[in-house]
């Protein structure tokens, strides 16, 4: 396959920073985490349903020619579906605009249930991933994506997904921690959700890993 090379402006980039050779790194190792968690060595032949897809996986396994069997984005951000549907001439990409509502992000979109729909029909995938999407959810749209991703999945479907946990981490690299040398005390309550900046709504979406799991027990996962 030639190699291609997949510009986007800095406008379009939706990693916690705008710097691109970070957002790169960061796409990089968590395609190897993905694999990993698949038990191979790529992806190389895995179809991919990224829900909050942003731009930094496109751009690398493009830009990189790192193997992928499929990679299907979908985010509620129509801006960096539209430049990515126009931008990637590659039949192994696809990618979609969902209108859910955000209270951060789409306060316009509509409210998302659990029976919601991805504009998919009925194609399932070997991985979903959801990176930087449930930790600005809060508890009914977390529960609800949960059953939205769990349509597309067939028996050995493979989820993974990050959320911001109210515990204390063994490396000193969670949210929790960074938020309380910042501030100079423990901001860990133990509540079972909280929306860590109010005034800033659902920047951090705040879980105790028991509710956080309990979440996940009652879903189809």
């Amino acid at each position: 396959r030639s190699h291609v090379t997949l510009k986007v402006p800095n406008q379009l980039q939706r990693s916690r920073t705008k710097d691109e050779d970070a957002a790169h790194r960061s796409a990089v190792a968590l395609l190897a985490v993905l694999a990993e968690q698949l038990g191979r060595p790529d992806l190389a032949g895995v179809s991919v349903l990224d829900v909050g897809c942003g731009v930094k996986f496109s751009q690398a396994i493009l830009n990189d020619g790192l193997p992928i069997g499929s990679y299907t984005g979908v985010d509620v951000y129509r801006p960096v579906i539209d430049h990515l549907s126009s931008s990637v001439d590659d039949p192994r990409f696809t990618y979609h605009h969902v209108d859910f509502f955000n209270g951060r992000y789409t306060p316009e979109g509509t409210p998302m249930t659990a029976a919601s729909t991805l504009p998919l029909g009925d194609r399932t995938f070997d991985l979903i991933c959801g990176f930087s999407l449930f930790t600005h959810l809060d508890p009914g749209d977390f529960a609800s994506m949960l059953q939205i991703m769990a349509r597309h999945a067939h028996h050995d479907t493979r989820l993974v997904f990050t959320a911001f946990l109210d515990k204390h981490s063994p490396g000193g690299h969670g949210v929790v921690d960074e938020y309380s040398k910042a501030l100079g005390a423990d901001v860990s309550t133990g509540e079972p959700y909280r929306d860590f900046f109010p005034d800033d709504e659902l920047r951090v979406a705040l879980y105790s890993e028991d509710h956080a799991r309990a979440l996940v027990e009652a879903s189809p996962w």
